[in-house]
């Protein structure tokens, strides 16, 4: 008994289901044109009125007689006055948010016309106000032509201040960072040379000619055997690789130095050269 009782009221809400769906597809498919609700009935407390068809595909009915109790017409009428309301609210807030955005932006093109004739000098932040939640600060004429404000005054929320100030520490604090991560690593590389100077002196080694670039790994390397020094602090062996790319900038600039050199070299041994004068 249970288990029909179950099955009856699933066929119940898929019967109910489907013949929403089919009113809904009906709704979709006839449009119609909608006369004015009547007065209310006092005798069947209901207010009707005609729909028209205006288009819609074969089965639609030419005329509807549509009918609602009163109370439900007056909650709808009720809800229709309050959405077109909130919909009235809704524009003038979206008028008065674009003015104050044309406002905002007229000022910023105002002060930046300004700041590119006129020079201020301006105090510190006053203290919040606590009734109007706001900070001002009062700038004064210091530099600048004819038209130039002698005095005027900025206010902001406390709120954009503290974020502005905030910001402002976070981007100071970035740059010291930044800072003091540069002269890390320069410090760091200074101490690099040095013990590889250091190393270089009490290591002696014999180089091996650079190898052919390696096109897959876009390097080249070459071997340096120890010849002289103690190996317990010199590595007997190292493989030293480095790209194409910098051992060709290596050599253009060896062969510069060497050009420069022979250039000084026959420079020196040319009779009356070194006591020439440029112009002569």
């Amino acid at each position: 008994m249970k288990n029909v009782f179950v099955i009856f009221v699933v066929v119940l809400v898929a019967t109910a289901a489907a013949k929403k769906g089919w009113k809904l597809r009906q709704r979709q498919q006839c449009k119609y044109d909608k006369s004015a609700w009547s007065d209310c009935d006092t005798k069947t407390n209901t207010v009707s009125r005609v729909l028209t068809l205006k288009s819609g595909k074969e089965g639609c009915q030419q005329t509807q007689n549509q009918t609602i109790t009163c109370d439900r017409f007056e909650r709808l009428q009720a809800w229709k006055i309050k959405k077109a309301e909130s919909r009235r609210e809704l524009q003038e807030k979206k008028h008065q948010r674009k003015e104050r955005q044309q406002e905002m932006k007229e000022n910023k093109q105002l002060v930046k016309e300004q700041l590119e004739r006129c020079r201020y000098e301006h105090s510190d932040w006053s203290e919040c106000d606590q009734a109007t939640k706001t900070v001002t600060r009062n700038f004064t004429l210091s530099e600048g032509e004819q038209g130039c404000e002698q005095s005027h005054t900025i206010t902001i929320a406390c709120d954009k201040l503290n974020r502005i100030q905030a910001w402002k520490a976070k981007k100071r604090d970035r740059k010291q960072n930044r800072i003091d991560e540069k002269l890390q690593m320069k410090q760091d590389r200074k101490e690099k040379r040095k013990l590889e100077k250091e190393q270089r002196l009490k290591c002696k080694y014999d180089k091996e000619d650079w190898s052919e670039c390696d096109n897959t790994t876009n390097t080249v390397t070459r071997v340096m055997t120890l010849r002289d020094g103690e190996e317990e602090e010199c590595e007997p062996i190292i493989n030293v690789t480095i790209s194409c790319s910098k051992f060709e900038r290596i050599q253009q600039w060896k062969a510069r130095k060497m050009e420069r050199k022979n250039e000084k070299k026959e420079n020196k041994w040319i009779p009356g050269l070194q006591n020439a004068h440029p112009n002569d």
